[in-house]
Protein backbone atom coordinates (compact mmCIF):
# COMPACT_ATOMS: atom_id res chain seq x y z
CA UNK A 1 0.00 0.00 0.00
CA UNK A 2 1.44 3.39 -0.97
CA UNK A 3 1.43 6.53 1.18
CA UNK A 4 -1.48 8.09 -0.71
CA UNK A 5 -3.64 5.03 0.06
CA UNK A 6 -2.59 5.20 3.70
CA UNK A 7 -3.51 8.88 3.91
CA UNK A 8 -6.85 8.29 2.20
CA UNK A 9 -7.71 5.47 4.57
CA UNK A 10 -6.93 7.59 7.60
CA UNK A 11 -8.81 10.60 6.24
CA UNK A 12 -11.88 8.53 5.45
CA UNK A 13 -11.86 7.12 8.97
CA UNK A 14 -12.36 10.56 10.50
CA UNK A 15 -9.61 9.97 13.10
CA UNK A 16 -8.32 13.23 14.56
CA UNK A 17 -6.32 12.23 17.61
CA UNK A 18 -5.36 15.77 18.60
CA UNK A 19 -8.94 17.00 18.45
CA UNK A 20 -12.25 16.01 20.02
CA UNK A 21 -13.75 13.56 17.56
CA UNK A 22 -12.66 10.22 16.18
CA UNK A 23 -14.47 8.34 13.44
CA UNK A 24 -16.10 4.93 13.08
CA UNK A 25 -14.88 2.56 10.38
CA UNK A 26 -14.39 -0.98 9.27
CA UNK A 27 -15.04 -4.68 9.33
CA UNK A 28 -12.88 -7.50 10.64
CA UNK A 29 -12.12 -10.97 9.38
CA UNK A 30 -10.44 -13.57 11.63
CA UNK A 31 -7.59 -15.61 10.20
CA UNK A 32 -9.53 -18.89 10.10
CA UNK A 33 -12.21 -17.33 7.90
CA UNK A 34 -9.50 -16.17 5.52
CA UNK A 35 -7.91 -19.59 5.36
CA UNK A 36 -11.27 -21.25 4.74
CA UNK A 37 -12.07 -18.81 1.94
CA UNK A 38 -15.30 -17.84 3.69
CA UNK A 39 -14.76 -14.10 3.24
CA UNK A 40 -14.37 -12.11 0.05
CA UNK A 41 -10.67 -11.42 -0.48
CA UNK A 42 -11.34 -7.87 -1.64
CA UNK A 43 -12.99 -7.07 1.70
CA UNK A 44 -10.08 -8.64 3.54
CA UNK A 45 -7.57 -6.55 1.63
CA UNK A 46 -9.59 -3.37 2.03
CA UNK A 47 -9.91 -3.77 5.76
CA UNK A 48 -6.25 -4.71 6.14
CA UNK A 49 -5.36 -1.43 4.42
CA UNK A 50 -7.77 0.46 6.64
CA UNK A 51 -6.25 -1.00 9.80
CA UNK A 52 -2.75 -0.13 8.64
CA UNK A 53 -3.83 3.38 7.68
CA UNK A 54 -5.38 3.90 11.12
CA UNK A 55 -2.32 2.53 12.91
CA UNK A 56 -0.03 4.82 10.91
CA UNK A 57 -2.27 7.83 11.39
CA UNK A 58 -2.43 7.22 15.13
CA UNK A 59 1.35 6.95 15.28
CA UNK A 60 1.76 10.11 13.20
CA UNK A 61 0.08 11.99 16.06
CA UNK A 62 2.60 10.72 18.57
CA UNK A 63 0.55 7.80 19.91
CA UNK A 64 2.57 4.54 19.75
CA UNK A 65 0.77 1.41 18.60
CA UNK A 66 1.33 -2.34 18.56
CA UNK A 67 -0.52 -5.36 17.08
CA UNK A 68 -2.95 -7.41 19.20
CA UNK A 69 -4.59 -10.80 18.76
CA UNK A 70 -8.38 -11.13 18.70
CA UNK A 71 -8.34 -11.83 22.46
CA UNK A 72 -6.47 -8.54 23.03
CA UNK A 73 -3.15 -10.21 23.85
CA UNK A 74 -0.19 -8.51 22.14
CA UNK A 75 1.53 -10.34 19.32
CA UNK A 76 4.88 -8.95 20.53
CA UNK A 77 6.98 -10.87 23.03
CA UNK A 78 7.51 -7.69 25.04
CA UNK A 79 3.83 -6.81 24.89
CA UNK A 80 2.70 -3.20 24.85
CA UNK A 81 6.21 -2.12 25.80
CA UNK A 82 7.16 -2.78 22.18
CA UNK A 83 4.74 -0.13 20.89
CA UNK A 84 6.22 2.36 18.45
CA UNK A 85 5.46 5.35 16.26
CA UNK A 86 7.96 4.19 13.62
CA UNK A 87 6.03 3.82 10.34
CA UNK A 88 8.37 1.21 8.86
CA UNK A 89 7.98 -1.04 11.89
CA UNK A 90 4.20 -0.57 11.87
CA UNK A 91 4.03 -1.51 8.19
CA UNK A 92 6.12 -4.61 8.92
CA UNK A 93 3.80 -5.68 11.75
CA UNK A 94 0.62 -5.25 9.73
CA UNK A 95 2.25 -7.06 6.82
CA UNK A 96 2.96 -9.98 9.13
CA UNK A 97 -0.42 -9.77 10.91
CA UNK A 98 -2.63 -7.85 8.45
CA UNK A 99 -5.79 -8.12 10.55
CA UNK A 100 -4.26 -7.49 13.95
CA UNK A 101 -6.23 -5.30 16.30
CA UNK A 102 -4.61 -1.94 17.07
CA UNK A 103 -3.27 -1.66 20.61
CA UNK A 104 -2.20 1.63 22.17
CA UNK A 105 -0.41 2.04 25.51
CA UNK A 106 -2.02 4.44 27.95
CA UNK A 107 -0.33 6.81 30.38
CA UNK A 108 2.59 9.15 29.86
CA UNK A 109 3.81 7.33 26.72
CA UNK A 110 0.67 8.28 24.78
CA UNK A 111 -0.36 11.23 26.96
CA UNK A 112 -3.78 9.61 27.35
CA UNK A 113 -5.74 8.11 30.24
CA UNK A 114 -8.73 5.88 29.50
CA UNK A 115 -11.74 5.12 31.65
CA UNK A 116 -12.78 1.58 30.73
CA UNK A 117 -16.48 1.29 31.54
CA UNK A 118 -18.07 -2.16 31.37
CA UNK A 119 -21.75 -2.66 30.64
CA UNK A 120 -22.26 -6.43 30.72
CA UNK A 121 -23.15 -9.40 32.94
CA UNK A 122 -25.59 -7.32 34.95
CA UNK A 123 -23.05 -4.60 35.71
CA UNK A 124 -23.60 -1.09 34.34
CA UNK A 125 -20.38 0.77 35.00
CA UNK A 126 -21.74 3.97 33.46
CA UNK A 127 -24.71 4.05 35.83
CA UNK A 128 -22.45 3.21 38.77
CA UNK A 129 -20.07 6.01 37.83
CA UNK A 130 -22.89 8.52 37.58
CA UNK A 131 -24.24 7.30 40.93
CA UNK A 132 -21.03 8.52 42.60
CA UNK A 133 -21.30 11.90 40.88
CA UNK A 134 -19.05 11.35 37.85
CA UNK A 135 -20.41 11.81 34.33
CA UNK A 136 -17.60 10.75 31.97
CA UNK A 137 -19.32 12.38 29.00
CA UNK A 138 -18.72 15.72 30.74
CA UNK A 139 -14.98 14.96 30.89
CA UNK A 140 -14.26 14.18 27.25
CA UNK A 141 -15.78 14.06 23.77
CA UNK A 142 -13.49 11.23 22.66
CA UNK A 143 -15.36 8.00 23.33
CA UNK A 144 -15.30 4.56 21.77
CA UNK A 145 -17.66 1.61 22.11
CA UNK A 146 -16.25 -1.86 22.77
CA UNK A 147 -17.54 -5.09 21.21
CA UNK A 148 -19.13 -6.12 24.53
CA UNK A 149 -21.10 -2.86 24.77
CA UNK A 150 -18.73 -1.05 27.12
CA UNK A 151 -17.24 2.39 26.63
CA UNK A 152 -13.73 3.81 26.56
CA UNK A 153 -13.38 7.47 27.57
CA UNK A 154 -10.11 9.02 26.38
CA UNK A 155 -8.68 11.91 28.39
CA UNK A 156 -5.40 13.80 28.41
CA UNK A 157 -2.73 12.56 30.80
CA UNK A 158 -2.20 14.89 33.75
CA UNK A 159 1.58 14.81 33.57
CA UNK A 160 1.68 13.04 36.94
CA UNK A 161 1.79 9.23 37.37
CA UNK A 162 -1.62 7.64 36.98
CA UNK A 163 -1.97 4.07 38.26
CA UNK A 164 -4.16 1.43 36.68
CA UNK A 165 -7.10 0.41 38.84
CA UNK A 166 -10.01 -2.01 38.72
CA UNK A 167 -13.36 -1.06 40.25
CA UNK A 168 -11.94 1.68 42.49
CA UNK A 169 -13.93 4.58 41.06
CA UNK A 170 -17.06 2.44 40.75
CA UNK A 171 -17.99 -1.17 40.08
CA UNK A 172 -17.44 -1.99 36.43
CA UNK A 173 -15.06 0.94 35.90
CA UNK A 174 -11.32 0.50 35.35
CA UNK A 175 -8.65 3.15 34.87
CA UNK A 176 -6.06 2.55 32.16
CA UNK A 177 -3.08 4.72 33.03
CA UNK A 178 0.66 4.21 33.13
CA UNK A 179 1.44 0.57 32.33
CA UNK A 180 -1.91 -0.12 30.69
CA UNK A 181 -3.25 -0.27 27.16
CA UNK A 182 -6.47 -0.28 25.16
CA UNK A 183 -7.61 -1.50 21.74
CA UNK A 184 -8.56 1.18 19.21
CA UNK A 185 -11.23 1.24 16.50
CA UNK A 186 -11.72 -0.04 13.88
CA UNK A 187 -10.38 -3.28 15.38
CA UNK A 188 -12.80 -6.16 15.40
CA UNK A 189 -12.22 -9.56 17.05
CA UNK A 190 -14.84 -11.55 15.08
CA UNK A 191 -16.26 -11.11 11.59
CA UNK A 192 -19.87 -11.68 12.64
CA UNK A 193 -19.63 -9.73 15.91
CA UNK A 194 -19.50 -6.06 16.87
CA UNK A 195 -16.38 -3.96 16.54
CA UNK A 196 -14.58 -1.22 18.40
CA UNK A 197 -16.22 1.95 17.10
CA UNK A 198 -16.01 5.67 17.76
CA UNK A 199 -19.09 7.14 19.36
CA UNK A 200 -20.64 10.18 17.69
CA UNK A 201 -23.41 10.82 20.22
CA UNK A 202 -23.60 10.86 24.01
CA UNK A 203 -25.91 9.15 26.49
Amino acid sequence: MNQETEKAGAANSGLLINQNHWGDVGIFTPENDIQNGAIDQAKIQAFSQELLAMALYTASHGKPVFPCRSDKRPYLKNGFKGATTDPDQIRAWWTQWPLAMIGMPTGAVSQLIVLDVDRKNGVDGLANLRAVGIDPFALTHVVSRTPSGGLHFFMRHTGKPVKNSVGVLAKGVDVRGDGGYVVLPPSRPFFTGPDYAWEVSHG
